[in-house]
């Protein structure tokens, strides 16, 4: 995004994560879940609260069929155990820890035994703790099903969390709950989800996640249940017959495409990791004075009501690639545990961008089964905070940012968004929507898998470019490498399209729509190991203005949205 790294440094406090994965799939191998994810609060906290207790939401894939989170009964559930050596009454057997993972016996909530899990490394690390595959009887559509754990944290200020999600016989997810909560004391904290399925044979799977445990002190996991709850009336009325899921996803398939070695020059002003001038406040100033005035005043009729499209189901993951964390943005409500929102800020000064990122509906929202990111060109200028330098008298545009910093981070992996994006050709000069990651340790890498910038009317052809970048260093010891790839149609506001990168060990690559568009590796990029390695994170915005884009000028179109279907990540 060639973006201003930004200036309140912040280093990732060490995270565990633990996963205690159940599969329910009949004669099916059970994906290895290797996300690194950290369902952390945001720093100074962020506790939700839904029916009583303290919940953190991760609706990854949440739709029609949720019945959301909310506190149980203390009461033993009836119904069939689908858990496996839940109990772990007299060993860990059918249970396998992932890479720095320690298994060990620890008291249970009576006078037996539980599972404890604990890191391999001296400082905390990411593990992992699932099931082994276990052939069980499928579910059944519109049956709802309770997963419950008890959990206990060795050290206060630790996290724990229960997923549950649903994937059909092609492995594409359906349906997704999770319930967390930050547990007050050292004692047993028993968390409940539960999750209605929405098609018959399909596997669910249930985890139990944690983080922030360290070597000596880590979670104790007993009693894991995930039994059908389902009332009588409702199981009756359910359909007996097993209907196979039809899948209209695209084959998997991709061409190759031949990368070039030399990378492809980008017609953009570099910005640097760290400001080496004073801003311009005379200079910013006028120029958003200059161009909002060539802007026509918003009006309430503008535009009319947005019509979601219809959702459709995302392409088959590549062969050996299984889907590790994803937001499919049907909720109502961004989640705050997934993802922290800019409120108020001024990121992206160092760009010379010209709005205010904003965390309120006028700007980013969750609706209709889409994330929507609006641009606006305000009436009258926004305060940006306590502290902006550069429009002390607010600003002229506003926009929205977002970022899984510390909350879903990753290393390696398949990256998949589909949107829909706002340069329309020739109405969209100052536009500039992109799909990142940055280091959560917040050294130095950049991996921006889609960029688009806006046209007037003299470039309406380059609004059909997208551009695929990777960064190191920000200065020329390391140049950036870029390919700019044209759809062969139409352009990107069109409708929706794909973007993805699949990044390994030694190479990344580029997809738009399924095809391979660009390839870098150790031949083409020396140092493409040193500047990607570790945890990276999301980051998703629309910036108006900067010094790539340049200002909007006066058939700009606002507001402008930036709609998302989802965002879904892979892993081995």
């Amino acid at each position: 995004m060639r973006r201003l790294a930004s200036s309140h440094a912040y280093v990732a406090p060490p995270r565990l994560f633990v996963v205690a994965l159940r599969r329910i799939r009949m004669s099916k191998s059970r994906p290895r879940h290797a996300q690194k994810a950290a369902g952390r609060t945001v720093k100074g906290g962020l506790p939700l609260r839904r029916a009583g207790i303290s919940a953190l939401a991760i609706a990854a894939v949440a739709g029609a069929g949720l019945t959301g989170l909310a506190a149980q009964a203390e009461q033993p559930e009836t119904g069939k155990n689908l858990v496996s050596n839940g109990t772990f009454a007299s060993s860990n057997a059918g249970w396998t820890g992932a890479k720095n993972t320690r298994l060990s016996s620890a008291d249970g909530r009576g006078d037996d035994r539980a599972v404890r899990v604990t890191s391999t490394s001296h400082a905390a690390s990411t593990v992992a703790l699932w099931e082994r595959r276990t052939p069980v009887e499928n579910v059944v559509a519109k049956h709802t099903y309770r997963a419950t754990a008890w959990v206990r944290v060795e050290k206060l200020g630790r996290s724990v969390a229960l997923r549950l999600y649903e994937k059909n016989h092609r492995d594409h997810v359906v349906g997704t709950e999770q319930a967390a909560s930050k547990p007050k004391s050292t004692g047993w904290k028993k968390i409940t989800a539960d999750y209605t399925a929405r098609s018959n044979a399909s596997s669910l799977d249930l985890g139990i996640l944690g983080y922030g445990v360290d070597r000596d002190r880590g979670m104790v996991i007993d009693d894991v249940t995930l039994v059908d709850v389902t009332p009588a009336s409702t199981a009756s009325a359910a359909p007996t017959a097993t209907a196979t899921a039809k899948a209209t996803a695209k084959p998997t398939a991709k061409p190759s495409a031949k990368s070039t070695s030399e990378p492809t020059t980008k017609p953009s002003a570099k910005a640097t990791e760290t400001p080496t001038t004073a801003p311009d406040v005379a200079a910013d100033a006028a120029a958003q004075t200059e161009a909002a005035a060539s802007q026509p005043a918003p009006t309430t009729s503008a535009s009319p009501a947005a019509v979601a499209p219809a959702k459709t189901s995302s392409p088959a993951a590549p062969s050996g690639w299984k889907l590790a964390w994803s937001d499919e943005f049907n909720d109502t409500t961004i989640d705050r545990n997934a993802w922290t929102v800019e409120n108020n800020s001024t990121y992206g000064d160092g760009n010379k961008e010209l709005a205010c990122l904003m965390d309120r509906p006028e700007n980013i929202k969750e609706s209709d089964g889409l994330l929507t990111i609006s641009a606006r060109k305000e009436s009258s200028p926004i305060t940006c905070g306590s502290h902006d330098s550069r429009f002390p008298n607010g600003r002229s545009y506003t926009s929205a940012m977002m970022n899984t910093k510390n909350k879903m981070d990753f290393e390696y992996g398949r990256f998949e968004i589909r949107a829909k994006l706002p340069t329309t050709p020739g109405s969209s000069k100052g536009l500039w929507p992109a799909f990142w990651m940055r280091p959560t340790s917040g050294s130095l890498g950049e991996l921006d898998i889609l960029e688009v910038v806006g046209t007037s009317k003299n470039n309406a052809s380059e609004a059909n470019k997208v551009s695929q970048t990777i960064h190191y260093d920000y200065v020329p010891t390391y140049p950036m490498q870029v390919n700019v790839y044209k759809t062969p149609s139409g352009s990107y506001a069109d409708g929706f399209h794909d973007f993805a990168v699949e990044w390994e060990p030694g190479s990344i690559k580029w997809y738009v729509d399924g095809n391979l568009t660009y390839t870098r590796t150790k031949d083409t990029t020396s140092w493409i190991d040193k500047a990607f390695s570790g945890d990276f994170y999301l980051r998703l915005n629309m910036a108006v203005g900067g010094s790539w884009p340049g200002s909007p000028d006066a058939d700009t179109a606002f507001p402008a949205k930036y709609q998302v279907d989802y965002v879904r990540v892979y892993q081995r």
